[in-house]
């Protein structure tokens, strides 16, 4: 997808990590209100698209290295992220690693 592992979380409120465990979830606001239940985790690929629709990794590595409130507010505006979920680690509190890929 040519952006970076991302886990989404609302075990504890709404968190997005890292691939290494950083919390982002401040850089990108318009992850905040995800449409899924509480106690669910998910395991995707966060992207930013050009004007073309098409990927563009620069554009997302701008959105993760940019951490000042109001330039993250603008950089949400015109840099609007996609998040490609691939697999949901965790469903209303409980695990569902234990079902297959298909399943989950």
């Amino acid at each position: 997808m040519d952006g970076f592992r991302l886990l989404l979380s609302t075990m504890d409120g709404v968190k997005a990590y890292t691939r290494h465990g950083n919390e982002v979830s401040s850089r990108f606001p318009e992850l905040l209100h995800p449409p899924i239940p509480g106690g669910t985790v998910l395991d995707g690929e966060l992207t930013v698209t050009d004007s073309q629709g098409r990927p563009d990794f620069e554009r997302v590595m701008k959105r993760l290295k940019t951490r000042d409130p109001m330039k993250v507010k603008r950089l949400a505006r015109s840099l609007p992220v996609q998040y490609v979920v691939f697999d949901i680690l965790m469903h209303r509190g409980e695990t569902v690693m234990d079902r297959s890929l298909m399943e989950r």
